[in-house]
């Protein structure tokens, strides 16, 4: 579930940095900052953490880690 979340945060906050690129949204501060810079955080970082996700999900997939890094459970 947190994956799907992520992934559909990553595409809609995609959308809104790229809605801000293009119409130039600037601050309305004295400054008048463009807006797609401190926006353009939040696809990145969603982004990545999806990509995290995908990661682990693969490694228990796979059997290469036990999930939370504990150990397999020994045979009596």
């Amino acid at each position: 579930m947190s994956l799907a979340f992520c992934a559909v945060m990553t595409v809609l906050t995609s959308q809104f940095w790229y809605e801000a690129w293009d119409n130039n949204w600037r601050s309305e501060s004295i400054w008048r900052a463009r807006l797609w810079i401190p926006y353009a955080a939040m696809p990145i970082g969603l982004g990545l953490l999806s990509l995290q996700y995908v990661a682990e999900i693969l490694k228990l997939t796979s059997g290469r880690e036990w999930p939370f890094g504990l150990p397999p459970k020994e045979k009596a």
